[in-house]
Parts: C-alpha cells; sequence; structure tokens
C-alpha cells in the first residue's frame, strides 16, 4: 500500500472519518490499528518486528530512566542501539558484506538475498534518537506502550520519513487534538501540492531516467546530461511529494510533521544544501553522529574528520552499494573544503548569487549520478558518456520540453511556498492554482505509476 493506491484513499478516508466520533485515547487507538493495517499490507510477515523493536525501546528508555548509575544507563541505551542497528545491518547490510568479501578475497560465499522491510531506516533511526534524548535527559520515557508504538508506527511517515523527534511527535501524540478549517485547507493543499510532484513531474521523468541510466543502453553525452537534470528533479519531486502527501494527511488528522524540505536547489553552497534537503535526517545525523564526535569543539582536524564520517554514514544509510559510500563521501568532501576555505568569506552580492545556485546545482547533479547509478561499474560508463568527444547529438526534443516544463513547475512552487520571496496574492488565484492543478493531475499522470524512491530505503 502507498499513498497512490487506492486502499490507501479507502484506509485513509475510513480514520478520518472516526476521528471527530471518538475520544482522544480512542483516536490514538484507531491511528495505531490503521498503521499496522498500512505497514502489514506490504508484508504482515514484517509487522511483528517493529512491534518488538519498539517494545524494546519502550522499556530501554524505562530502565535508563528509573537508575542514577551511570554504568547501567549506559548499558541499557546500548542494549536499545543495538537492537536498532542489528535489525537495520542485518535487513539492509548482510548481502551488500558478503558480496564485498567475495570480490575481495575471492570466496564465493552466496548471497541470502534477504528482502528490506520496508522503512526500516525510517523507523530505526526515529525510535534510537528517543531512547538517546531518553538518557541525555530531553525527554522523560512515555508511560503507555501503546502511544509509544503510535509514535514509532505512525502511517502517514512510517516508511519515508520525515523522521520525527520524540519532543516534537509524542506531545501531539500525548495531548488533545484539534483539526480546524486552516488544518483541512492546508492538509489539503499539501496533499494536493503532493501529488502533483509524484505523479506529474517524477513519474513522467522517471522513463527518461530509467532509459538513459539502465545498465548496457547505449547513450550520449548529452543524453547523460539531460537524463541526470531530470532524475534532479525526479527525486526531488518524488521525494518532497511523498513528505508534502505524509504532512497533508498528518494535518488532516490534528498533527503537524517537520517540514522537510525548503528549496534545495536554491542552496549556494554545501552547507545551505544540507540546511534544505532531507531536513529530518541531515538534523538528526548532526544531533545524534557530528556533535557526539566532536562537531566543531576540538578543532578544524577534528572538525573535517566528524564531518567526513557524519557525511559518509549518511550515504550508506541510504543503500548498500559502494556508488552511496561514494556519494557520501562526496558530499562529506565537499563540506570540509567549503568549511575550510570558504565559510569565513563575506555573504554573496546579490548579483553573485544567481550564479552560485547555478552553479552549485551542476555540482549537486554530478552526485546524483553518484545516487542513480546501480553499480560502480554503471557510473563509470555514464561517466564515460559524459567526457566523451563524441556522441554530443541533440537530445530528443519531446525530452527537452518534458524536463522544460518539469523544470519551470518546480521552479514555480519552489518560488510560491519560498517564505523570503511570498508576496500578498489576489484572492482568486489560490482557488485556481488549486483547479490547474487538479486538472494537471487528471490530464497527465501516467498510467503506471511508479513506487516512491526513498520506500527502498
Amino acid at each position: 500500500m502507498n499513498f497512490v493506491s487506492v486502499e490507501f484513499f479507502v484506509l485513509a478516508a475510513i480514520v478520518l472519518a472516526l476521528l471527530p466520533l471518538l475520544a482522544h485515547r480512542n483516536q490514538n487507538i484507531v491511528i495505531l490499528i490503521a498503521s499496522y493495517v498500512f505497514y502489514g499490507w506490504w508484508n504482515w510477515r514484517y509487522l511483528p518486528l517493529i512491534i518488538i523493536i519498539s517494545l524494546i525501546d519502550y522499556y530501554c528508555a524505562f530502565a535508563i530512566d528509573s537508575t542514577k548509575i551511570e554504568r547501567r544507563r549506559k548499558l541499557y541505551l546500548a542494549i536499545g542501539l543495538c537492537a536498532n542497528i542489528g535489525i537495520l545491518a542485518y535487513f539492509k547490510y548482510t548481502d551488500f558484506l558478503i558480496d564485498t568479501v567475495n570480490v575481495v578475497a575471492g570466496t564465493h560465499w552466496p548471497l541470502l538475498h534477504i528482502l528490506l522491510p520496508i522503512g526500516v531506516s525510517f523507523h530505526t533511526f526515529q525510535s534510537m534518537s528517543y531512547t538517546i534524548d531518553v538518557y541525555r535527559r530531553k525527554i522523560l520515557p512515555i508511560r503507555n506502550p501503546l502511544d509509544y508504538q503510535l509514535f514509532v508506527t505512525f502511517f502517514p511517515q512510517l516508511v519515508a520519513g520525515p523522521i520525527e523527534r520524540a519532543t516534537q511527535l509524542l506531545p501531539q501524540v500525548l495531548t488533545h487534538r484539534k483539526t480546524t478549517q486552516y488544518d483541512v485547507a492546508d492538509g489539503l493543499a499539501l496533499i494536493l501540492r503532493g501529488y502533483f510532484k509524484k505523479v506529474v513531474i517524477a513519474d513522467n521523468l522517471a522513463p527518461i531516467v530509467d532509459a538513459v541510466y539502465a545498465s548496457g543502453s547505449s547513450r550520449t553525452g548529452l543524453a547523460v546530461v539531460f537524463a541526470t537534470y531530470a532524475f534532479a528533479l525526479q527525486i526531488y519531486c518524488d521525494f518532497s511529494g511523498y513528505t508534502d502527501i505524509a504532512r497533508g494527511v498528518a494535518r488532516l488528522m490534528g498533527f503537524r510533521l517537520m517540514e522537510n524540505f525548503k528549496q534545495p536547489y536554491f542552496a549556494t553552497n554545501p552547507s545551505d544544501f544540507w540546511r534544505r534537503w532531507h531536513i529530518s535526517l541531515s538534523t538528526w545525523l548532526r544531533d545524534y553522529l557530528y556533535i557526539p564526535l566532536g562537531g566543531n569543539r576540538h578543532g578544524e582536524l577534528r572538525t573535517y574528520v566528524a564531518l567526513s564520517l557524519t557525511m559518509l554514514i549518511g550515504g550508506i544509510w541510504h543503500g548498500a552499494s559502494w556508488t552511496f559510500v561514494l556519494w557520501g563521501a562526496y558530499h562529506g568532501l565537499a563540506l570540509v573544503i567549503y568549511r575550510a576555505f570558504f565559510r569565513n568569506r563575506q555573504r554573496l552580492p546579490t548579483w553573485a548569487k544567481p550564479i552560485a545556485i547555478v552553479a552549485f546545482f551542476q555540482f549537486t547533479c554530478f552526485g546524483w549520478m553518484l545516487f542513480r547509478a546501480q553499480t560502480f561499474e554503471n557510473f563509470s560508463s555514464l561517466f564515460a558518456s559524459l567526457v566523451s568527444s563524441q556522441g554530443w547529438t541533440q537530445a530528443h526534443p519531446y525530452n527537452v520540453s518534458l524536463l522544460a516544463a518539469c523544470a519551470v513547475a518546480v521552479f514555480v512552487i519552489d518560488i510560491w511556498h519560498e517564505k523570503r520571496l511570498r508576496l500578498p496574492i489576489p484572492f482568486w488565484l489560490k482557488p485556481a492554482a488549486f483547479t490547474l492543478t487538479c486538472i494537471a493531475i487528471l490530464l497527465w499522470a501516467p498510467e503506471n505509476v511508479s513506487s516512491f524512491i526513498y520506500f527502498q530505503f
């Protein structure tokens, strides 16, 4: 079940119809049951896994809070972290490690072909943040295990985020929620925007990307450039579209989820980009990895090491492939270079900012080549096509016009929601925009809607 399926519409409609009729405690129970149905619809055999790991974190947090002996507190924290990391490592990285050993050592260990539980990277990070925050005494452990289960399995953001913090989401679970007319209006607007990004932009660009990035396909350098630009728009609209839908559905239920994207392709440097892209992950890595590794408190060399390790782990988090490892290292190196040579420079003059945005977008797109390539061999082939002096023929006019139309649409959407650029608008413009968006979805949604990209993580 995903956000573009009929089953999801039915499930969400049932939940939204029942919530106004129920008291707060029963509302939580209904949402929890819906979350189990949503997750179990994919593979019910993995449903006990998420319940068990949630109970481990629940009891570890209580154990941490119940003792003042620091050694015991660290032991209970370690148990919770090891349980989450162990689950994540087993399902996500076992075959990757076996394959790496086979290549390096020349062995022939068979792969286990383990089915990756959907959203495991997201809900394990969310659970770990709760246990760590209890250990740091930022929050008190939650009393009702069902409420904690709801925090972990809340279905709008269960399988692809945002990765919510207990300090932000748990109070909304525990207290009475009231959905106002403004919540309904904003929720519907978010959902509509998310579906437009997903089905009109991302899913129409997907065939262009797939054709060029497919292993063994013949490709020109210009085709690689266009496909990479298309993927930059595809992954942004696919992922931010999912987040918009998740935030919109949650808003209709009275929850407010964090904003996960803030116009990332307006970034002018690596640091600015990670303040705008996948914010729930970048801030998680900052608070629970970069700062514990030393952050910027122990000299520049320690800071560079912390930045590099943080982004390397962030790359590995995305997937069990050397291309993700290199992608993380690529962004880690960029952050180190920026901090070492550019961070203390004066702010860019107004005339230079558009140039910096365009230049950094090229840097980001080269990183997307690593991210999208399935293997290092595939990336090498793409790169060879890119730098070859032959084959720079004109791209298909339909591809060019489609890419241009999608780029303009993304630019308009981001300008509309860029806070610094918001201006008073005529009263009729919003309903007109909503109407046109609905028409666009009906006219240009492809017959075969692809799964959300970040479901694989």
